[in-house]
């Protein structure tokens, strides 16, 4: 049971202030005297223990008040709220633990700079053990020792510079043993950064560490390894991967299927999945590469798959060390509802352990305490409704701690707290034409909530298939909202209506008289429109953005796309002419994931097709 320490009200009752101890009912100082003194020794240990919870009166702080129960828990309740928490109830270890969580990510972003004795103090938060090899035959050279009871990190320092970082993993074998070259160089490479100076960060070093240090920790030789079992998912991942680009194509198994996995890639070790990029239909080298990573470019979203501490609240199935998480077919026949060429992922359960089946209840209370975790990389903005699913479909007991806010406001966080509407402005270029200015105005009558999504647990690779289909919905979405609305756009000053209003009358008229002549130009027929204003409004059930702009002088087009699961595109409306093609607007979005190229698609096609002006609807 939690105990909480509250803080007295100021009042006049000197003997209840934090101040004396002594005296200060349920403080530290007295809790053992308080523990002998009650009237039934057990009481502090009686599920009705709650009824002590402290109240709040004009003569300061009581306990066992009968308003106890409903002010005091009110009480607490605020203050723990203050301190990030769930109340006075408490939320048990998963809260606690998101709480730590956050300290730990706040001091971990500053782990100081890269030298030994910043890399030994890494080392020790660690929990991981080192020492110095000085018997090198070289002089001013030496080696740094760090291990764990399965991972050992040799690093070689020469006049206190890195040199070469070797690892290696004891009584480990497979993909973690095959790949520990490809760890190393990139553990080195955060040692030895591009443009390395004195200020460089020990960030990316000890990030990686730690994940080698968790896999470590939570090992129990010989009953769990978490290298190999992370490993393990990988070999059936791979498996899947081969057979889905075989009949899809390289691009749509990583961006429809299971994802393309891969081993220790872009600046991060361990096995990661990539399940989305960045505008796949543009560049012709994903779909020709062979899962590097390493010399790809693009935006790429995947999740890094580690280990972490089994929560005791609520259900999930343990790490399981296993490389056989599909059959040996890995794909069978789907439902011929969904058509003859249709297939799925024949998955299979692996035991709980090597030796007994996994429908033995009894098997549980003898397993590790450890689950798998996806963390997303890099995270996530999703709604409420859809990250509830999420945390359903794997299992999880508790939602983010973190209070959910406008996702406009968490998809661009400059702008939390400003009262004006999301506004911002852009050059379009589309080939060698002159550029279009574009002026996007937000408009958010019907507010979506959301919040940024960090880290999945789950405990069967089966559950990461309908996760990477919400997962790149929400990416694909990101990719469309910001080309409209960068992550980093300001609050922008107060309207001009409210400068108006506060500017005398004389110093208004010069304004007014360049409203006219605004007013009209854009009357004239053929006046061009020097900035083209796009209205946009966001939607959350389904995910999508409708947009209303100008096409000419006199013509107003709107656009409604919708964003479904697997960032499929569903095209709502199109209202104008020879635009008004469902299929086309469609492609068109999926090329570019730019709000700004495809209003300048539809005004041109508009343009070129006037002749067949109309307006219409498609369904």
């Amino acid at each position: 049971m939690n105990t909480h320490t509250p803080m007295a009200a100021p009042s006049a009752h000197n003997a209840m202030t934090p101040g004396n101890l002594a005296t200060f009912p349920f403080s530290p100082a007295v809790s053992q005297a308080l523990a002998g003194s009650s009237p039934h020794p057990n009481l502090k240990k009686s599920p009705h223990s709650a009824a002590l919870a402290p109240s709040l009166s004009s003569s300061g702080l009581q306990f066992g008040s009968p308003a106890s129960s409903t002010t005091g828990t009110k009480y607490l309740h605020s203050l723990n709220s203050l301190l990030g928490g769930e109340g006075a109830g408490g939320g048990g270890e998963d809260k606690e633990r998101s709480k730590l969580k956050r300290v730990l990510k706040i001091l971990k972003e500053r782990p100081g700079k890269i030298s030994e004795e910043g890399i030994k103090r890494v080392a020790r938060r660690a929990g991981m053990q080192y020492h110095t090899d000085t018997s090198a035959v070289v002089k001013g050279a030496h080696t740094l020792i760090i291990s764990g009871i399965i991972v050992v990190v040799d690093i070689d320092f020469k006049d206190g510079a890195v040199t070469r970082v070797a690892l290696s993993f004891a009584e480990t074998s497979g993909p973690s043993a095959e790949f520990s070259d490809r760890a190393a160089r990139i553990l080195e490479k955060t040692l030895k950064p591009d443009g390395y100076s004195v200020t460089s960060s020990l960030a990316p070093f000890a990030d990686n560490l730690e994940r080698f240090a968790r896999s470590d920790r939570l090992s129990h030789l010989p009953s769990l390894n978490c290298f190999s079992a992370v490993t393990g998912l990988y070999v059936s991942m791979r498996k899947i991967w081969e057979k889905e680009v075989a009949r899809m194509g390289e691009v749509e198994a990583m961006c429809k299927g299971m994802g393309r996995p891969g081993m220790h890639l872009r600046g991060k070790v361990g096995f990661c999945i990539d399940y989305w990029k960045e505008r796949r239909l543009i560049s012709g080298d994903v779909g020709k590469g062979k899962g590097r990573g390493e010399d790809e470019s693009g935006r790429f979203w995947r999740v890094v798959v580690d280990v972490d501490e089994l929560p005791s609240e609520g259900y999930i199935t343990p790490v399981r060390n296993s490389e056989d998480w599909v059959s040996d077919n890995v794909l069978k026949a789907a439902d011929a509802l969904f058509g003859h060429d249709a297939y799925e992922v024949d998955w299979i359960e692996p035991p709980l352990n090597n030796y007994e089946p996994a429908t033995k209840p009894e098997v549980l209370t003898r397993l590790n305490n450890t689950r798998f975790i996806a963390k997303l990389d890099p995270p996530v903005v999703i709604g409420l409704q859809d990250e509830v699913e999420i945390l359903g479909v794997a299992g999880a007991s508790t939602m983010s701690q973190v209070m959910p806010e406008p996702l406009e406001t968490v998809l661009c966080p400059k702008m939390k707290g400003a009262k004006e509407p999301l506004t911002h402005s852009r050059t379009v270029y589309i080939g060698q034409d002159e550029g279009a200015e574009h002026t996007y105005n937000l408009n958010t009558l019907r507010p979506a909530y959301g919040r940024v999504l960090e880290e999945i647990p789950f405990s069967h690779p089966r559950q990461l298939a309908l996760i990477f289909q919400i997962l790149r919905k929400y990416a694909c979405f990101n990719t469309v909202f910001h080309t409209a609305f960068p992550e980093d756009t300001p609050p922008q000053p107060p309207s001009s209506t409210q400068q108006q209003q506060q500017t005398p009358l004389q110093q208004q008229q010069p304004s007014q008289k360049e409203d006219k002549l605004a007013l009209d130009a854009f009357l004239a027929d053929d006046a061009p429109l020097k900035v083209v204003p796009v209205d946009i409004s966001m939607n959350a059930l389904p995910l999508g953005l409708s947009l209303l702009f100008p096409h000419s002088a006199e013509n107003i087009s709107q656009v409604e796309v919708h964003i479904l699961n697997n960032a499929e595109l569903q095209i709502l409306a199109v209202t104008g002419g020879v635009a008004a093609d469902a299929d086309a607007v469609k492609k068109v979005v999926e090329v570019a994931e730019d709000v700004g190229i495809l209003v300048e698609w539809v005004r041109r096609r508009m343009k070129v097709g006037a002749e067949a002006a109309g307006d219409g609807m498609v369904e």
